[in-house]
C-alpha cells in the first residue's frame, strides 16, 4: 500500500500553532506576563548589583597596586589582597 500524499494546506493546519483566544494580559496568561517581567526585573537587578561588585574590585586592585608600588612590592594586588583577607578572616 502506499501512503496518501497530504496537501500542503493539510501539512500546514497540521502543524500551525493555535492562535489565543484572549488578547495578552487577560486571564491566566496575564499572571504569567507579570511573573516574567517581575524576573526580569529581579535579573536586571542582579546584573547591576554584580556589575557594582567588579567595579569596587577593580578599584580596590587597582588601589593596592599602587600601594604595592610605592612600598617598592613587586606582587600581583589580587594576591596580595587575598592574603589580607586570609590573614583578617581565617577560616575556622
Amino acid at each position: 500500500m502506499m501512503k496518501q500524499a497530504h496537501s500542503r494546506a493539510q501539512i500546514q493546519q497540521e502543524y500551525s500553532t493555535p492562535q489565543p483566544t484572549a488578547p495578552v494580559g487577560i486571564g491566566a496568561a496575564g499572571g504569567k506576563k507579570q511573573s516574567l517581567l517581575e524576573n526580569i526585573e529581579k535579573m536586571e537587578r542582579q546584573r547591576q548589583e554584580r556589575r557594582r561588585l567588579m567595579e569596587e574590585q577593580k578599584a580596590n586592585k587597582r588601589e593596592r597596586q599602587i600601594q604595592n608600588e610605592a612600598q617598592g612590592k613587586n606582587i600581583d594586588a589580587e594576591f596580595d589582597i587575598m592574603i589580607e583577607r586570609e590573614r583578617l578572616y581565617p577560616e575556622s
